[in-house]
């Protein structure tokens, strides 16, 4: 359980911390910030207490345990918006990769900096298994090659496989695949955007990616054929990315359709 602690010596009774509390858990008393009694919703631990507060006088803790965080007060950190609106444009999805492995270091650094992507209630579950060797890679596709030949829609991916064409991982050096809970509603949309701001990231360092779709619904459907992964029955793959160094170049922005758009 996540919830703020307020150093009364510091609080200056702002009441920043008050008002952007989502789930009303902080008031004002004595002209000094503090937990709200008798407030029915629990602390998501979001943290914006910690964010707002003008004297760094809020703490978030986990049980007994202060989640300690550098204190970055960044006063420019936006990205302007063409340069933000062009590198989404340019980012493709890879499917073409150089053999070069990808360096650990790099993937725990991107990693690390993808616990910032926002979880329904802030419930930060989201897990990672990442496969970067090449057994396990094999176990995978393997898995996945049995998978397609039993299913209609997808059995000529199993045959490719077979033949030795792989369109099941691509060839990619490595794969990134995230669980969560099998019993949260909103697992599928945490894994989604954490997900999706991974491949951003994997872009901004120079990295390609591709979601692979045959893994999560492969995962979905016959859970035993990933047993070797680890996971127990209380989690499920939701989705997974193929990463690698791009063997392709991709030089313009291609057409898009006109967005349809209700205004009411």
């Amino acid at each position: 359980m996540r919830y703020p602690r307020i150093d009364t010596g510091r609080c200056i009774g702002c009441a920043a911390c008050v008002e952007v509390c989502p789930s009303s858990q902080l008031c004002l008393e004595n002209g000094v910030a503090s937990p709200c009694r008798m407030v029915p919703r629990p602390c998501h631990g979001c943290g914006h207490c910690y964010a707002v507060c003008p004297e760094h006088a809020v703490s978030i803790w986990e049980d007994e345990r202060e989640l300690v965080q550098e204190n970055l007060e960044p006063e420019h950190w936006r990205i302007p918006l063409d340069t933000l609106s062009l590198f989404l444009q340019m980012r493709r999805s890879v499917r073409f990769f150089r053999k070069d492995p990808v360096d650990r270091a790099l993937l725990e650094s991107l990693l690390d900096r993808n616990r910032w992507a926002p979880t329904a209630c802030n419930r930060q579950d989201v897990g990672w298994i990442v496969l970067e060797s090449p057994e396990a890679r094999r176990q995978l596709a393997e898995a996945i090659a049995e998978w397609a030949l039993q299913s209609e829609g997808y059995r000529s991916i199993g045959e490719e496989y077979r033949r030795g064409h792989d369109t099941v991982l691509r060839g990619a050096p490595c794969v990134l695949l995230a669980h969560a809970p099998a019993d949260v509603a909103t697992s599928i949309l945490d894994c989604a955007v954490a997900l999706e701001d991974m491949e951003l990231l994997l872009a901004a360092a120079g990295l390609g990616s591709c979601w692979s779709g045959l893994a999560t619904h492969m995962a979905a459907e016959r859970p035993d054929l990933v047993e070797f992964l680890g996971l127990d029955g209380t989690r499920q793959i939701f989705g997974g990315l193929m990463v690698g160094w791009p063997d392709v170049r991709f030089r313009r922005v291609p057409p898009r359709r006109t967005p349809s758009v209700l205004w009411r």
